[in-house]
């Protein structure tokens, strides 16, 4: 996948490394100023940008099984340009869903005990 804002990043915890993508990456390219923001936005910003990311792979891969399907089977499969806006269009809301709860119980914790490692 492209990483066109040089937004990825590896998070250590502990032994594990986890990727990420962070926002602040937009900031740094000009698009925006994410400081204006409530961090219940961002986060619900972060979640939807993730899964339009997936979205996009997910789109991308029925694109190729539809065209394997309609060589392979002679069945007249095909993606059409409202199937992929929908699906990314669905992607988003389900990653905005997905967030809403996390936003919400993050913006009612303190700093405190929102960096505490309870693992």
């Amino acid at each position: 996948m492209n990483d066109f804002f040089n937004a990825r990043d590896v998070l250590k915890v502990g032994d594990k490394d986890y990727v990420i993508y962070r926002l602040d990456s937009l900031e740094k390219a000009g698009l925006t100023n994410l400081k204006l923001l409530p961090f219940s936005i961002r986060v619900l910003l972060e979640a939807a940008l993730l899964s339009v990311a997936g979205g996009l792979v997910g789109v991308t891969i029925g694109g190729l099984a539809a065209l394997g399907v309609r060589g392979l089977l002679d069945f007249p499969a095909q993606v059409t340009p409202g199937i992929v806006v929908l699906g990314i269009v669905l992607a988003a809301g389900v990653g905005l869903a997905a967030g809403y709860w996390p936003a919400r119980n993050a913006s009612n914790l303190a700093v405190v005990d929102a960096l505490r490692d309870e693992s």
